[in-house]
């Protein structure tokens, strides 16, 4: 379980989703890519970011691959 000012802390830039929601938080892209169906959640982008959160790297390169997995 990641600490919770982790999962507070705000993207670098609001991110849409394809389904028409916008993370805002690392907490909400963590919960997104938690959401994906497992066919999805289980492709190497989604893995990175995933590892990236788990990792609590700095939210812009949180950002970065969360946008990168998005598109």
């Amino acid at each position: 379980m990641l600490p919770r000012a982790c999962l507070a802390q705000k993207l670098t830039r609001p991110l849409p989703t394809k389904d028409g929601g916008t993370l805002r938080t690392i907490g909400a892209a963590a919960a997104y890519i938690g959401a994906l169906p497992k066919e999805r959640e289980l492709r190497e982008r989604w893995q990175t970011a995933a590892d990236f959160i788990l990792k609590q790297a700095p939210a812009s390169e949180v950002t970065s691959r969360v946008n990168l997995a998005l598109f």
